[in-house]
């Protein structure tokens, strides 16, 4: 895995809001790896840049692509909400406050339009060299999932993967830095990561993320699904939707059912 897990290099997408269209610094990259093997690079938001593609193809044409993907309403709402909870639209110079405002925005919107964002890939890749996996299904099944992907991949099972749900990224478990926390975490980024090592992965093999102590945090807002978000945003993604099996042969149903539901349950209850 790369160092750090989402290196934010070759796209231009660096993260939810920021943009650079200057060409990536390939040494930079290479130096996010320092193991033999297989290499993997985990930036969620290179899926959703449209020049990735292009880039990755001149430099990597034999990239397998795994995409684990989520119903995107959902995965759009979710977003939004870390986005406010961690106050980073008002950091970037942007009020996402209510959700139809930042739907509005395509550094929100187009993370969650499969559909437009493989068919750029797909001008570039063929489909043979992607695999994907409903994220449902990672949370249901792991281990089925980690055996596709490793016969994806071509590598041996590994049995060290731990599986464990207390390994899950959740929502619900989300901590919000404090003053204090966000005066580490900048120290701690300063320190060459050779000398964090050491601390850093004994502590993660016991589940420990000192990030997010209570020291460093305070416990995020719950929130839940709403019908209105459906209907500010379910019509445009139902659509990518039926792009995107058509492209993928991937199967969406269930997702698209989950929206018309919604949709409809909306309908009925302000007619």
């Amino acid at each position: 895995m790369s160092n750090p897990k989402e290196p934010d290099i070759v796209g231009t997408h660096k993260g939810t809001f920021g943009r650079d269209y200057s060409e990536p610094n390939w040494d930079s990259y290479e130096a996010c790896f320092y193991k033999e093997g297989i290499r993997i690079d985990s930036s969620v938001h290179t899926f959703s840049c449209p020049i990735a593609p292009k880039r990755i193809a001149e430099k990597i044409p034999n990239a397998k692509l795994i995409l684990c993907l989520r119903e995107p309403v959902e995965r759009s709402i979710s977003h939004w909400r870390m986005i406010v909870d961690l106050e980073a639209d008002k950091r970037n110079g942007t009020d996402w406050k209510e959700f139809d405002l930042a739907w509005k925005d395509d550094r929100l919107r187009r993370e969650s339009l499969y559909g437009e964002s493989i068919k750029n890939w797909l001008e570039f890749f063929p489909i043979s060299q992607f695999h994907i996996i409903d994220s449902e299904e990672m949370k249901n099944n792991p281990k089925s999932v980690i055996y596709n992907i490793e016969e994806f991949l071509g590598v041996n099972h590994q049995q060290w993967i731990n599986l464990e749900s207390n390994n899950a990224n959740r929502a619900s478990d989300r901590r919000i830095k404090s003053e204090f926390g966000i005066k580490v975490s900048m120290l701690a980024s300063k320190i060459p990561f050779f000398l964090k090592a050491p601390i850093v992965y004994p502590l993660q093999r016991l589940g420990i993320n000192i990030y997010k102590s209570k020291l460093l945090t305070s416990k995020n807002p719950s929130y839940s699904m709403e019908q209105k978000y459906y209907t500010i945003c379910g019509k445009e993604i139902s659509k990518d939707l039926e792009l995107f099996q058509k492209l993928t042969k991937f199967r969406i149903e269930h997702w698209t059912k989950i929206i018309s539901e919604n949709l409809e349950t909306h309908f009925s209850k302000n007619s």
